[in-house]
């Protein structure tokens, strides 16, 4: 009886030494237990495209706080070598980089009529800006695969630049899918990147190694976009849904739920929203980082 009653104390005793330390409100607010989460639940996996991306969200918002070191660290913990660290990528059309393509020609007639639909909503013309967008779309619908689908994603990002939210979504849904593989052209990727049409843009690369020109393309222009914003501090669907960021779509009923969460400081039912997935807490790392108020 001794040594059973002598067993079951030592075995209480290790349970309890054992257990971690407990989860402070200080350390759950913080972006790097998050990121470390994400990592642990990530394992032996690869990070996906939309990881690295909200990895330089994360690093840029730290850097912005004054936080360079620690960014660095984080980047070179979860960035691919061949991407440049700490700094965007070299412009394409910089000394010795070939320049983006350019918009088809055969688009001219969609272009002259986007150019009269801004100016008439810079001119506070609503009505007619909108009615020209819908013309546009219409136009769009009416012409042969490939040219058809870019310029229904070039109407509908234009839409997204004007708030034109419920129009967007209209013209987005007269396209069957964004394309699968090959990602998107480079003027049209500029567009969507402009209109913070993001997911698609991801989505159409996220089988692409690493190492390939318009991923790299990609995480340059997405860095420089992202240090921008981190400048000015501003508040957009950029920083509220990162990577998942879409503007011609309501957002996912899971991110907005995550979100909230975090914004309302509910980070317990952050974390059990979250529950195992490293994508999920990457992303309240980032909207810790990204909400809060930079540092003095």
């Amino acid at each position: 009886m001794g040594v059973c009653f002598t067993a079951v104390l030592c075995a209480i005793f290790l349970w309890w030494w054992l257990q971690p330390a407990p989860l402070t409100a200080e350390t759950e607010r913080s972006p790097l237990y998050w990121a470390g989460l994400a990592r642990e639940h990530l394992g032996a996996a690869e990070p996906t495209l939309a990881m690295h991306l909200e990895i330089i969200m994360i690093a840029e918002g730290l850097r912005e706080r004054g936080q360079q070191a620690v960014a660095a660290a984080l980047e070179a913990d979860w960035l691919p070598p061949s991407w440049p660290a700490g700094t965007p990528a070299a412009s394409p059309t910089a000394d010795g980089a070939a320049p983006p393509a350019a918009r088809p020609p055969e688009l001219a007639p969609l272009a002259a009529r986007l150019a009269e639909a801004a100016a008439a909503l810079d001119a506070l013309d609503i009505e007619h800006g909108q009615s020209v967008l819908r013309e546009a779309a219409e136009a769009a619908a009416a012409l042969t695969e490939p040219l058809r689908a870019e310029a229904l994603w070039l109407v509908t990002a234009r839409q997204a630049r004007n708030s034109l939210t419920a129009e967007a979504a209209r013209t987005r849904q007269l396209l069957a899918a964004a394309p699968a593989t090959g990602g998107f052209p480079d003027w049209l990727a500029d567009e969507l990147l402009e209109a913070e049409i993001i997911a698609p843009l991801t989505a159409s690369l996220h089988q692409q190694p690493a190492g390939t020109p318009a991923v790299l393309r990609l995480a340059g222009e997405w860095r420089a976009m992202v240090r921008a914003r981190a400048a000015v501090r501003e508040q957009s669907l950029l920083s509220r849904d990162g990577p998942a960021a879409d503007a011609s779509l309501p957002p996912a009923t899971g991110v907005q739920e995550l979100r909230q969460a975090v914004e309302a400081n509910q980070l317990g039912h952050a974390r059990r929203l979250a529950a195992n997935n490293p994508a999920a807490q990457l992303a309240v790392a980032r909207l810790l980082v990204w909400l809060s108020a930079p540092a003095p």
